[in-house]
């Protein structure tokens, strides 16, 4: 069984409802604004019950066939955190070495240099299994509840080489929508976005 859970600011709650609907999933909300961390941690602790557990911030945008396509790359890569969303521009360091991978069409972004950590928390799948000793690892970091979310909930899965990033990515980054925690800067979209099923 895949859970799926939307993190959302109340700003949002609308869109994020609609993703919701399409993935029959749960909003977790934020609703006093105690940041992104916070809200993804809540995800992941209420998804008990699942196999696996998709968690996708509200900005997200779907890949046509989504679901038939994450159950497809979980029964590829079981015990692996997928990092679902691939983006340009940002962060800086890795992008060149993404150029010269995709360049080749790969299924799979294998390249230490970008699975030593999750860059991205646009979309991600996590192992229900591994979610105590995730959660485990968190509690003893920093606590900051914005700064670099992804990469803390990534780090106990990259240190085991159990982080993967399929290609094309099946989220994409709307990057229509103003960031709620900076500047926003467009061009935070998805090297490539498949787009198997109508959208």
């Amino acid at each position: 069984m895949i859970a799926y859970r939307i993190v959302a600011v109340p700003e949002r709650e609308e869109q994020a409802r609609a993703l919701a609907r399409k993935v029959g999933g749960l909003v977790i909300l934020d609703v006093n604004h105690d940041g992104a961390f916070p809200n993804h941690v809540r995800a992941l602790a209420s998804a008990d019950n699942a196999t696996h557990v998709v968690v996708l911030e509200d900005d997200a945008i779907l890949c046509g066939d989504f679901t038939d396509h994450v159950k497809a790359l979980i029964a590829e890569r079981p015990t692996h955190l997928l990092g679902l969303y691939v983006g340009r521009m940002f962060p800086k360091r890795p992008q060149p070495m993404i150029g010269e991978l995709v360049s080749s069409e790969p299924r799979w972004l294998d390249h230490p240099q970008i699975t030593d950590r999750l860059r991205w928390g646009v979309g991600y799948v996590m192992p229900v299994k591994d979610i105590p000793a995730v959660l485990a690892a968190l509690e003893a970091g920093v606590q900051h509840p914005w700064i670099d979310t992804d990469g803390r909930l990534g780090r106990w899965h990259a240190e085991r080489g159990l982080l993967s990033y399929p290609y094309p990515s099946p989220v994409d980054h709307d990057d229509n929508l103003p960031s709620t925690t900076s500047q926003h800067e467009t061009g935070r979209v998805a090297w490539e976005h498949c787009q198997k099923g109508a959208a």
